[in-house]
């Protein structure tokens, strides 16, 4: 079973979802790929916020 981390719900919760409607699905797919232990983390989502700043691997939220 997989879960989601509280930062990565309140990530998602706050993205805007500027692409297509195939950019949640693409989100999920990435964040499926990358996570390890059952737990999904902001770094796993990849999210590109507003600036052109990519959320992933080795990033950070600010």
């Amino acid at each position: 079973m997989l879960n989601l981390s509280p930062a990565a719900l309140a990530a998602l919760r706050a993205y805007a979802f500027p692409g297509n409607v195939r950019e949640p699905e693409n989100i999920r797919r990435r964040a499926l790929s990358f996570v390890n232990d059952g737990l999904i983390e902001v770094a796993d989502l990849g999210l590109k916020w507003s600036g052109g700043s990519n959320v992933g691997r080795g990033a950070e939220v600010r």
